[in-house]
């Protein structure tokens, strides 16, 4: 496959050949010129190696035989994006996993989320709400009804975290593929046992969203509510300590 330049505010892309290089153009175009550079070096790298796929699979599966999650996914073992060509529009979260995705060895590291060939990210709960609420807040014009209806649990959490932590904080988190730093940010409010316990009900939390088990969705949600407020009100001590101080 051939590789084709993009000059994209005066920094060269190099990308392969795809019908689809309109949105990755689009992509860059609206998130480069909000981060550094040193953000956007995965991406730079990756796109170098990225094949996007029309997938026949894709479309037997969801067409035939119903089984709706087959729309688009980013495989970051293989660098690779297949897409039923119904749902092109699902490119835009797709690109962020392609911009924030490391693999070294067995770990491959995207996002908030870390993870082994044998088992699950840990951390995807983390990292898919964030995913989602940075696409929602480049893309909103992209929406097609059910794109931002998605996994609101844990992207409305993510939200939160972001006003607890700050969302410069958790963008240098997400863009260098830092699972453990953010975590570290969250033991400002809490112990690292109770971090690790929040960690797992996120990941279950989108597991069960992934499933659309409504039962689990609204156990693990308030849950998950629970040790956001009690980060907050940390926060709020720690405040009033350090105005104590002064």
């Amino acid at each position: 496959m051939k590789t084709r330049k993009m000059n994209i505010q005066d920094v060269t892309y190099t990308v392969l050949d795809t019908d689809l290089l309109y949105h990755i153009r689009k992509f860059i175009e609206r998130v480069a010129p909000t981060m550094s550079d040193a953000y956007l070096t995965t991406l730079k790298l990756n796109l170098e190696t990225l094949t996007i796929k029309k997938s026949y699979r894709y479309m037997f599966l969801h067409n035939i035989l119903e089984q709706h999650q087959f729309m688009m996914n980013y495989n970051g073992k293989k660098n690779e994006i297949l897409y039923h060509p119904n749902y092109i529009y699902l490119i835009y979260q797709e690109l962020f996993h392609v911009a924030t995705t490391k693999y070294n060895k067995n770990m491959i590291y995207q996002g908030l989320s870390e993870g082994t060939k044998k088992n699950k990210y840990r951390g995807r709960g983390f990292d898919t709400g964030y995913t989602l609420y940075l696409t929602e807040r480049y893309f909103c014009d992209e929406n097609k009804g059910e794109f931002f209806g998605t996994h609101r649990f844990t992207k409305n959490i993510m939200s939160q975290l972001c006003d607890l932590i700050g969302h410069d904080q958790v963008l240098y988190c997400y863009m260098n593929t830092n699972l453990n730093h953010f975590q570290r940010y969250l033991v400002n409010y809490a112990s690292d046992t109770e971090v690790e316990l929040f960690t797992n009900i996120m990941d279950e939390l989108k597991d069960a969203e992934d499933k659309n088990d409504f039962v689990k969705m609204g156990s693990l949600n308030q849950q998950a509510l629970e040790y956001v407020n009690k980060f907050e009100r940390m926060k709020e001590k720690n405040q009033i300590r350090l105005i104590a101080k002064k």
